[in-house]
């Protein structure tokens, strides 16, 4: 690197910034903030050689290029990632100001970024001076109130509180913010979540008044009262006022608070609310309203959870969707019909004589009569109540402490027939970060592609929820958790949030919950799939975030996870359990196998038992602990000999029975001999293509492992191998969903048990659920060719995306695919087309990072590749100097260009 200097003339300028994962957070509760930037700059083949970071204590200090609290000084590093905070000590509620300026690799310096703000939270338990309140008795959803006054003009407010189970806050009179269903499930017996508002805007000199709606949530227990934290619902309160001459100001929760019952008579997350206009109370959350009727609120005991600041993303209303249908398929019998299932709620307007009962009701699906088919859990018990009080001029409602499956709405008790229009939908799902596409010219993968899509919205609930509307839990495994991952959206708050829920549920054994959050009363015994997401989800998010301290926070539950299955282990075998490869379909729709007899759930057991070895013996060395590290790598060979030798047959090349999920999962985990691998993969195709017709014969276990096998290890025959089986418009597979009419991904390749199938004849299954979610990695990283780590095996890469490749694939009839994603480093996409002599390749890479672009060369023997017209390779090298290219070489199916940040337009056509 050249000597650096403070020229402002370097190529590289920090754009985006964010404080742990989030741009100017509230409420930070670790004591070394992490800052992260992404790079621009026009010029290709760009790094970062230095940086320097400074934190200030006021923006005039930092406009000054002060750093009172933190100078980092000129640090030589490329790391424009999680770069910790090492200055002074932090305090709670305090507000810092930072700025950031680079130097590119020819050692100029940029200008210093924009300045970007974050501010802590409450950091110790004694700076809480609010108690836990609630109301006497059983109220539904109780109203909170405190009136006070302010002597003096605001400056800045913040105000701190958890309700339990959820909230919706309101300051003189008006909503504060747009969060819904809020705060995120977690395991309160563990973890309490407390959120910080900047209410500055809402408060005034003189009277005001605070007001909170509590609502059960999961906290008073889902349907039928099933996995019950608490009895009561409660409040914790903390609001900071600072005035313009500085003095400030604490109003806290406490026995002064006022509380009484309001309009909500009944809610439940799964059997929905009862709202009674009639029971409405003008003016209780304004001043000057007369609270002497009121009770007074009541102490309660606090939950024995500890509290932490919930920074992941709330859960908001998304996003608007109008009916496409409405009928009247019996008398007073209306029903809307969407087009789409999704989560959330309706909002209706309404009109009638106080006192009239309108009843919503939410499905999925339709009976063959018009009508909304209820049988499904909870069933009938799923609706909205509105009693009207008899505005005149009419009334809207909407739900504020319930979700539903929506795609057909049956409303019945109106009083007049409604309108298309008197009806929206309101989408609601954690707010991640909504960068990325894929589209290509198959429409089949594109209408795939959005069911994916729509399944992981629904399944975004503060956790990775399991499915609409049956089960509102997040399950711990594998396949769900790895499919939500290959719809590539940037959402580092939301996994380590659960990666901390899942850690709060480890027992004192080591073992580990197959729910996380847990929930009162779910324990369950061991499984070492269930619960066996943990350690490869650990693995995934460092690498894919370069985040160290992911690793350094869960190694001892991951470790102790794997040291528990050690306990359990007979001769490195796991043996004992109670699921396998789940949902395996049947001869016939409907007759799907619970759990697959044709693969032997041990195999799987241990597989996941290798996995989490191995991930120990990556995170050890990554951490320094050296001896760890060699103890688990021999530990984890240990157990590959011993799955090998219990199941690889050396004479057919087979894994057990032969089946699909057992050698695509020796393959995923990387288990089997190199020089026996091509036998199994030509194994697996052939059952897949031959035995099967195309089509995928797996459970959740083995679904997963054949996208992840083939993708990784199939080269072009396993690429045509995913489109037949993402194609197949048959049963089973995902083209016969969209065939049938699905607009997400089904829990059940049949949809739902046949008539007569053991044990669950009568039930439906999930119309929502993301265990066959993972086809989405074919499309972004097979087809479109973005490159990620493995999840089930042991392929790696350099951590943030600082090193990659793009490797796009042309199967079947596509003729063109695009995709991009969002990484810590900036926007990777790639983008191809096929002409009849021709393939274009164009990517985008971000600054500070290098990819390998392979390009296929479709058959031909000898190949030209140009960018933008200039030749760049012929003849087995690189030519000419096309800025960014930094190398590349051939082999007999591809040409692969090594180049640095920027954006490329390549084309192979045929000839010298």
């Amino acid at each position: 690197m050249s000597a650096l200097s403070g020229d402002t003339t370097g190529a590289v300028t920090p754009a985006e910034l964010w404080c742990e994962y989030a741009v100017d957070p509230l409420g930070i509760d670790v004591p070394e903030p992490r800052f992260s930037w992404i790079l621009d700059s026009s010029r290709r083949g760009e790094v970062q050689s230095a940086y320097r970071i400074l934190v200030a204590s006021s923006e005039e200090f930092l406009r000054g290029d002060g750093g009172d609290k933190w100078d980092s000084g000129v640090v030589a590093s490329d790391a424009s990632v999680n770069v910790a905070y090492a200055g002074a000590a932090l305090a709670s509620g305090e507000r810092c100001f930072w700025k950031v300026r680079v130097w590119d690799g020819r050692g100029a310096a940029s200008a210093w970024s924009a300045g970007a703000s974050f501010e802590m939270g409450l950091l110790d338990p004694r700076d809480w001076n609010g108690t836990w309140i609630g109301a006497d008795g059983d109220l539904a959803a109780p109203l909170l109130r405190k009136e006070f006054t302010l002597e003096r003009p605001v400056a800045r407010a913040r105000l701190y509180l958890c309700g339990l189970g959820l909230y919706e806050l309101s300051i003189n009179g008006a909503r504060v913010g747009d969060r819904v269903l809020d705060p995120a499930l977690t395991d309160y017996r563990v973890r309490v979540p407390y959120v910080t508002h900047d209410v500055t805007r809402h408060l005034r000199r003189g009277r005001n008044v605070v007001g909170v709606m509590l609502g059960n949530g999961w906290y008073r227990g889902l349907s039928r009262q099933r996995f019950r934290f608490s009895d009561t619902l409660k409040l914790l309160l903390q609001l900071h006022v600072t005035a313009a001459d500085g003095t400030g100001t604490v109003v806290a929760s406490d026995p002064t608070w006022k509380a009484a019952g309001g309009p909500v008579t009944h809610n439940s997350l799964q059997e929905g609310e009862i709202y009674d206009a009639r029971l409405e109370v003008p003016g209780w959350d304004a001043p000057g309203y007369d609270a002497d009727a009121w009770s007074d609120a009541r102490q309660v005991e606090a939950p024995a959870g500890k509290l932490f600041s919930q920074l992941m993303p709330a859960m908001k209303v998304i996003e608007t969707r109008h009916p496409e249908r409405l009928t009247n398929p019996r008398a007073g019998v209306y029903v809307f019909d969407f087009g789409q299932l999704f989560g959330g709620w309706i909002r209706i307007r309404l009109q009638g004589a106080a006192g009239t009962r309108v009843v919503i009701k939410h499905s999925s699906r339709l009976r063959p009569d018009g009508t909304i088919d209820d049988d499904a859990y909870p069933g009938a018990h799923e609706s909205d109540t509105y009693v009207l009080r008899g505005d005149p001029g009419g009334e809207t409602y909407e739900p504020r402490f319930t979700f539903h499956p929506v795609h057909h709405v049956q409303i019945t008790g109106l009083p007049r027939p409604p309108e298309l229009g008197d009806v929206e939908g309101k989408v609601v799902h954690t707010a991640v970060d909504p960068s990325g596409e894929f589209a290509c010219s198959n429409e089949l993968l594109n209408r795939i592609h959005r069911n994916v899509t729509w399944t992981m919205r629904n399944a975004l609930k503060g956790f990775p929820m399991d499915c609409l509307h049956r089960e509102p839990l997040g399950y711990n495994e594998p396949a769900s958790v790895s499919s939500l991952l290959y719809t590539r959206r940037h959402m580092p708050l939301f996994w380590s949030k659960w990666l901390d829920d899942i850690k709060a549920a480890r027992r004192p054994d080591g073992s580990l919950s197959d729910w996380a959050p847990e929930l009162p009363g779910s324990n369950r015994e061991h499984d070492a799939a269930q619960a066996g997401n943990y350690a490869p989800l650990v693995w995934y998010l460092y690498q894919y975030y370069d985040d160290v301290r992911i690793l350094a926070d869960h190694y001892p539950v991951v470790r102790g996870w794997v040291d528990y299955l050690g306990t359990i282990a007979e001769d490195g075998l796991i043996t004992t359990g109670w699921l396998g490869d789940h949902m395996l379909p049947g001869p016939a729709p409907g007759w799907e196998e619970y759990v697959a007899e044709e693969t032997p759930p041990p195999l799987i057991w241990t597989g996941y038992y290798y996995r989490g070895a191995l991930v120990v013996a990556r995170a050890a060395e990554v951490l320094g602990r050296s001896e760890d590290a060699a103890r688990y790598a021999a530990l984890a060979e240990n157990i590959r000999g011993s799955f090998n030798t219990a199941y690889f047959d050396p004479g057919s090349g087979n894994y057990a029975t032969g089946s699909q999920t057992a050698n695509a999962f020796a393959l995923a985990l990387g288990v089997v001999p190199e020089e026996r691998r091509g036998e199994v993969l030509r194994n697996l195709q052939r059952e897949i293509m031959e035995t099967h017709g195309g089509h995928i014969h797996t459970g959740h276990a083995g679904t997963t492992s054949v996208i992840e096998a083939l993708s990784t290890h199939g080269g072009t025959e396993g690429a045509e191998t995913l489109f037949a089986l993402a194609t197949a418009t048959t049963y089973p597979g995902w083209g016969y969903m969209v065939i049938r009419g699905a607009t997400t991904i089904w829990e059940c390749w049949g949809q739902d048990w046949a008539p007569g199938h053991k044990p669950r004849a009568t039930s439906h299954r999930a119309d929502s659920m993301m265990m066959w979610g993972c086809i989405d990695k074919f499309l972004y990283h097979c087809l479109a060719g973005l490159d990620e780590p493995g999840y089930h095996g042991p392929d790696t890469m350099a951590p943030g995306f600082r090193e990659f490749r793009i490797a796009p694939h042309v199967p079947g009839d596509v003729t063109w695919a695009r995709a991009r994603i969002k990484t810590v480093r900036g926007e990777v996409a790639s983008s191809w087309r096929l002409t009849d002599d021709s393939l274009s390749v164009d990517v985008d890479i971000p600054v500070n990072s290098r990819a390998t672009i392979v390009i296929p060369k479709l058959g031909c023997d000898s190949v030209t590749v140009s960018e933008q017209g200039r030749p760049v390779f012929r003849d087995g090298s690189v030519t000419g100097t096309v800025a960014g290219v930094l190398g590349g070489f051939e082999t007999a199916t591809h040409v692969a260009l090594r180049v640095g940040s920027g954006a490329y337009s390549f084309t192979l056509a045929s000839g010298p």
